[in-house]
């Protein structure tokens, strides 16, 4: 199996896993709906696991009518109100989903989520919401996101990169019904704790590989030139090491080495348009100044929408 084809069930998986599920419970319990909001910048696998539980809740038929247990919504790009509701209605399979007026859809979400027994929201990428105009308009898409959720009365997650607070910190209404917070963070070798959770994710996908050498990472320091390259973020581990697998198998080896990862490094960055413009060291050489690829014009440079892949996360509680 190649390794951009397998789910590993890493330790930050699993946590946000049960988070999920324990707002899931609560709301099947008879309890008062529970919300949970789950943070993470691009690439770190937020869709891979919000639609891995979806899938472990598939609608079926029901006496009169379809039942979904979990809806996954995932918002498009510079929504507007009449899109969000549109998107809604089409996961929800109303056969019109973009037709009627902004009220009509909303009463027909709301009339769905009850025929349907729909006991988890899940909404990803709800940052496309400041995507799209200025204050007034994300002032207003918090309000019409708070007042669906209350409409609804189910458990909801809302799944979205670090600038998504900004959503929060404009609608204190909206703030207090995600009380609960959860980073889904990328790996590191900060600390012994993520060095070990880093090891065993790699061994687990080199177990998965063509490659023999599964403990090729065991060496710290080939793991921390790895982060470097990568700045932990699951979709680049993914892809390079893909990259490595083709490139190993051209060269009729089953041997990851430091000369495979340095060819795929330079291969993907010459196709990654997005980082080709910088200069992008290869941390697998030895002559590589041992740090972060956070300069200007390199790879992980800080966003300006998002910040630094490692350096949101105590920012979560705004």
């Amino acid at each position: 199996m190649s390794v951009d084809a397998y789910i590993v069930q890493h330790a930050n998986y699993k946590v946000a896993f049960d988070l999920i599920k324990s707002c899931h419970d609560a709301f099947k319990a008879g309890r008062k709906p529970k919300n949970l909001r789950l943070v993470g910048v691009s690439g770190v696998g937020k869709t891979t696991l919000l639609k891995a539980y979806r899938d472990l809740y598939l609608p079926h038929a029901g006496e009169d009518r379809t039942v979904i247990p979990v809806l996954y919504v995932p918002l498009p790009s510079r929504p507007s109100e009449s899109a969000m509701y549109g998107e809604f209605l089409f996961a929800l399979g109303d056969p019109f989903p973009y037709s009627g007026t902004v009220t009509e859809r909303r009463h027909r979400i709301i009339e769905f989520f009850k025929k349907c027994h729909v006991e988890l929201l899940i909404l990803d990428e709800i940052q496309h919401f400041l995507d799209r105009g200025k204050l007034k308009t994300h002032i207003a898409h918090a309000d019409s996101l708070k007042s669906l959720i209350d409409a609804i009365d189910c458990s909801v997650i809302l799944a979205g990169a670090p600038r998504s607070g900004e959503l929060f910190k404009i609608n204190t209404q909206l703030r207090s019904r995600f009380k609960s917070i959860t980073a889904f963070l990328p790996f590191s070798t900060f600390t012994q704790e993520s060095t070990h959770s880093f090891k065993k994710l790699m061994k687990a996908m080199l177990k998965n590989s063509v490659f023999e050498n599964i403990n090729f990472f065991d060496e710290n320091e080939s793991l921390q030139r790895f982060f470097y390259a990568t700045d932990g973020i699951l979709r680049n581990i993914s892809d390079l090491l893909s990259i490595a697998e083709d490139i190993a198998k051209k060269e009729n080896s089953n041997v990851l080495s430091m000369w495979i990862l340095n060819a795929s490094f330079k291969s993907w960055i010459g196709v990654a348009s997005r980082f080709a413009k910088g200069v992008n060291p290869s941390p697998f050489l030895e002559s590589f100044e041992k740090r972060r690829l956070t300069l200007p014009g390199e790879l992980y440079e800080p966003s300006d929408l998002d910040g630094d892949n490692h350096g949101w996360k105590d920012g979560l509680n705004e």
